[in-house]
């Protein structure tokens, strides 16, 4: 969602004729906000982002979570391999469970996390 708050009643959009009116929130896709994020970003523009993901990046482009990854693309990966972390877990404690499971002497550990973790979730659901 994005939202034109500047000073003007309208200000020029960067794809369209149409202008963005004061005050008025725009649907728009994170496909589309990247696309058009330096328009947003520049100092002095007024625009009020909501819901924005950010900008994906991989650092070493090898599909494994690094610090360049954020929050919720490390617990989208690591829910493919089945582990959910108990409560809130920091982005540092998301990334140190990417390593477990990434080194194999640690596998055992991550098992008995995971283990720990569905007990836990039997226990809430009954």
């Amino acid at each position: 969602m994005l939202t034109y708050m500047g000073p003007q009643y309208q200000h020029r959009r960067p794809d369209s004729p149409n202008d963005f009116i004061r005050g008025q929130a725009l649907e728009v896709s994170q496909a589309w906000l990247d696309e058009h994020r330096k328009h947003f970003t520049k100092s002095g523009q007024d625009f009020l982002i909501v819901g924005d993901e950010g900008v994906h990046s991989d650092e070493d482009n090898d599909g494994v979570p690094d610090k360049s990854w954020n929050r919720k693309k490390v617990l989208g990966w690591l829910a493919g391999y089945d582990i959910v972390p108990n409560g809130y877990a920091t982005k540092t404690t998301l990334l140190d469970l990417v390593g477990k499971v990434m080194n194999p002497e640690q596998v055992a550990e991550v098992q008995d996390l995971v283990s720990e973790t569905q007990e836990e979730e039997q226990k809430e659901m009954n």
